[in-house]
């Protein structure tokens, strides 16, 4: 699924919050966010592809990453954003759909919600923005032979 800006720390994981993106065509990162997933060549830095931001200007694309996150109730996630100069992690509303998921927007009961499993992840609204928490492991343990587990609430 999936602006990750890191909030929090808590043992072994990275707390990260994603901005829900209406009109972002794909999954955004800044450069050194998550350092522990590298930046690999993307189709799109290959090809030289650019995205327009908010003030229309245009940034390159970067590469991109390949995260494996989880959401508060420990939902394994992988997600896969290209990465660019941006400010914080854009999480695409329209990829999310196109992955198998629905998307309520509502004042007080939000989320993406998988249409197989019903799976649901919480988004809130924060400043007139919709947001939701990525739990990322830190570099050391995503680097580990552990297991890839965090308990959710």
């Amino acid at each position: 699924i999936l602006d990750l800006m890191p909030l929090g720390e808590e043992g072994q994981w990275e707390k990260i919050r994603a901005t829900a993106d209406s009109g972002a065509g794909e999954h955004v990162c800044p450069p050194d966010m998550c350092p522990q997933f590298p930046t690999k060549e993307s189709e799109g830095s290959r090809k030289g592809k650019e995205y327009r931001v908010a003030n229309g200007a245009f940034i390159p694309n970067l590469g991109e990453k390949q995260i494996r996150a989880q959401d508060n109730n420990g939902t394994t996630l992988n997600i896969k954003p290209q990465v660019a100069k941006v400010n914080k992690f854009l999480a695409s509303l329209g990829k999310i759909c196109k992955a198998g998921n629905r998307v309520v927007l509502d004042e007080k009961d939000s989320f993406i919600q998988n249409k197989k499993t019903g799976a649901k992840t919480e988004l809130r609204l924060e400043n007139n923005v919709f947001v939701f928490d990525l739990w990322v492991e830190k570099k050391e343990q995503a680097n580990s032979k552990t297991p890839f587990q965090r308990q959710g609430k």
